[in-house]
């Protein structure tokens, strides 16, 4: 499956960092924020810390926000993902509603992901209607310069969302 359209639920220090890495490989990245527009402070702050280091340019800085978009709205936020990366609390109650949420609101192709790295992501599949596309993306911190993405297969993860999520991290530029 091709991935094109990239929805990150979480704007906090993982979230924030790994919208940052994926809107600098061209892909569109919609972050899902309760605090809407007001929730990309994070964001901002990390790539104007790029641009005081001369790692980014004024104009690749504003390219790569070109890319990002933020709503406070999750069924706005996945309707059109072809892969979704959760980067929330670390609670399972309060991942596991998202995930229950989420899948009733963007398309059946998409990949639902977690950047979770102690949680089950069996338990995390097992809240939506679709465990075969659902799989663990775990970005190490901080995620523009970790180049390891863990990618988690669950006993229902299948092939070929395993293999999109691997192709995917490669395009950005990561080792899965």
């Amino acid at each position: 499956m091709e991935i094109k359209n990239i929805t990150i639920l979480g704007n906090g220090l993982m979230g924030s960092g790994i919208a940052q890495i994926i809107a600098e490989s061209g892909f569109e990245v919609t972050i899902w924020s309760r605090r809407g527009k007001d929730g990309l402070d994070r964001l901002y702050k990390g790539i104007q810390k790029a641009v005081d280091k001369k790692i980014l340019t004024e104009n690749q800085a504003t390219l790569l926000l070109s890319h990002i978009n933020c709503t406070s709205s999750l069924s706005d936020a996945v309707k059109a993902a072809d892969l979704i990366i959760e980067a929330v609390i670390e609670d399972l109650a309060v991942k596991t509603a998202i995930f229950r949420e989420v899948t009733a609101y963007c398309p059946f192709h998409a990949i639902i992901t977690s950047n979770t790295s102690s949680l089950s992501i069996s338990h995390l599949a097992e809240s939506t209607k679709r465990p075969d596309k659902v799989a663990g993306m775990h970005f190490f911190n901080p995620a523009y310069a970790m180049k390891l993405v863990e990618v988690v297969q669950t006993p229902q993860t299948s092939e070929e969302t395993k293999d999109s999520i691997v192709d995917f991290s490669q395009k950005i530029a990561k080792i899965p």
